[in-house]
């Protein structure tokens, strides 16, 4: 059959009708409701091809339900399967999303549509039909993304309570061992007693510093280990470090000694906690590895064009050294050279893999040297701000004991619900010759603080009835600021989140559990140094 010059001009008509309406669709945005893509379709049909209506019903329960119109005007608010108005329809398509029947699609013209048109207007249909294919399975990853980072974030959230939790329970009964261990050190001994003795306070020492490394490591793998960034002795920094393991060296014979480069500055602006826990982990791992011989430390320091300084330690030692194929997985999380090193030295394995972790945080890298049976040196190096004109920070000078007969007479509340916590501070307290109340909760804390002026409260955190956190902003908001005591925060709750939440909630200083007891006589020496006589008040 012989196409007509009016046959032409609608085939080219519809094709450009057609090209037309296939970029209006694919124009839709991403963010564009489904709704929006089906009105723009159906838009497109009307204005390219003339027909008098195109609409979008959805199947529900048999019927069809109109969504979308156009031209938009009165229409019924559904269509029976045998209604006239279906069975009128120029064309009458089935959309098809995902595999499963979602609705119709139906065209009503002042003449029937021709074959080609309505094969044009399939391909658009299957067009709309795969874009709404796209557009929901995105939502669907995109919310199984959300409800993954939900659980993620839920799961984040027990384990860090889960954390807190355990380092109270350890701690805890950890506070008694290790306190009364220390007393009774101080007792008049036997040759065999002071041994026993000894042994509890090593194998105690050893078990706070597996706990410490894994709530460390646990808190490394969340991402939620902050930094602090106050002015470091350098000095101080490493001769403490040194005396932390002066005792365990001697014992074996070794010489540790420790050099600081003149062109060092005295102090840098850092975390000395974190700091000193990088060079005592490597520190120790080279004592504890070393048979015979030393161990030292050395640092140096380059100037940058920045003004900043390149902080540089070095640990070396002359133990058996690392044979190559170990050292790539000697940083590893729960690594040791062979399995049978554990067993021989004991250990986590964490704290090669937790100093890396640290010195990375704070902008740094370490590396190891090593050859087989001739020692090792470990190198760690930081970027870090000098501070000019420094003078020795005193609050980490642990090197002198303070004396306790300086300790002047002090009303003094211990707030704490474990009774063999309770016991042990008021020995200490005793010792020291002083008297304390207790108070075994929250409420009782506020009982005793109203009717007794204290001068300081050792406040535990979690507590039953009410916690020590709640007392702490109780007493705050109604004594009045004359005659509130100081309180202490003495938890075993060793994060520094937690600290944090202590002074927010008014508390003046933070012990963690088990406490030290230089650091208890400083705080309470503190006290009294701002608070007025007893007879004054």
């Amino acid at each position: 059959m012989e196409m007509t010059a009016f046959d032409l001009d609608r085939k080219l008509s519809d094709l450009i009708g057609f090209q037309c309406a296939l970029v209006a669709l694919r124009g839709v945005g991403a963010e564009a409701s489904e709704e929006m893509l089906w009105h723009t379709l159906l838009s497109s049909l009307v204005e390219q091809y003339g027909f008098r209506r195109a609409w979008f019903g959805r199947i529900v329960n048999c019927s069809l339900r109109p969504c979308v119109s156009v031209p938009m005007d009165d229409f019924p608010v559904e269509f029976q399967p045998d209604s006239p108005a279906l069975r009128a329809a120029a064309l009458d398509l089935p959309v098809t999303v995902e595999e499963r029947l979602e609705g119709r699609l139906l065209i009503d013209a002042a003449e029937p549509v021709v074959e080609e048109r309505a094969e044009q207007i399939r391909i658009l249909v299957g067009e709309a039909a795969s874009m709404l294919e796209e557009r929901r399975t995105r939502r669907r990853n995109a919310e199984a993304l959300e409800q993954a980072k939900l659980r993620a974030e839920s799961a984040d959230r027990a384990k860090s309570l889960m954390l807190a939790n355990m380092s109270h329970e350890i701690r805890t009964p950890m506070t008694g061992v290790m306190g009364f261990a220390d007393l009774l050190a101080s007792t008049h001994l036997t040759e065999d007693q002071r041994d026993y003795v000894d042994t509890i306070r090593s194998s105690a020492n050893t078990l706070l510093t597996l706990i410490n490394d894994i709530l460390d490591f646990s808190k490394i793998e969340a991402g939620k280990l902050d930094l602090e960034s106050e002015p470091v002795d350098l000095h101080n920094l490493v001769a403490r470090a040194v005396a932390l393991l002066s005792a365990r060296a001697a014992e074996k014979g070794l010489r540790l000694t420790y050099n600081i480069a003149r062109a060092a500055p005295a102090a840098i602006i850092g975390d000395f906690v974190r700091l000193q826990q990088v060079l005592v982990n490597l520190l120790g791992n080279a004592v504890k590895f070393t048979a015979r011989g030393e161990v030292s430390v050395a640092v140096t320091a380059t100037p940058q064009p920045d003004g900043l300084v390149q902080l540089a330690f070095a640990v070396s030692d002359t133990g058996p050294g690392i044979a190559a194929e170990h050292r790539d997985r000697i940083f590893d999380s729960f690594s040791q050279v062979d399995g049978s090193i554990s067993r021989k030295f004991g250990g986590t394995g964490l704290g090669l893999a937790i100093s890396r972790s640290l010195v990375r945080q704070m902008g740094g890298a370490i590396s190891l040297e090593s050859q087989l049976g001739s020692g090792s040196t470990f190198r760690f190096w930081i970027p870090a701000a000098p501070v000019v004109n420094s003078q020795p920070a005193a609050s980490h000078d642990i090197l002198s004991q303070p004396e306790t007969a300086a300790l002047p007479p002090m009303r003094i509340l211990i707030a704490e619900d474990n009774p063999l916590n309770r016991k042990l501070l008021l020995t200490i307290l005793q010792r020291l010759g002083l008297h304390a109340d207790v108070a075994a909760n929250g409420l009782e804390v506020l009982d005793r603080v109203a009717s007794t002026d204290y001068d300081v409260v050792l406040m535990d955190v979690q507590m039953p009835e009410m916690d020590g956190l709640a007392a702490t902003a109780r007493i705050r908001a109604e004594i009045p600021p004359g005659c509130q005591p100081t309180i202490l925060a003495m938890t075993a709750a060793a994060f520094p989140e937690d600290r944090v939440r202590c002074l927010e909630a008014g508390m003046d200083e933070y012990l963690s559990k088990p406490v030290d007891l230089p650091q208890l006589v400083t705080a309470l020496r503190r006290v009294a140094e701002r608070s007025p006589a007893p007879a004054s008040r």
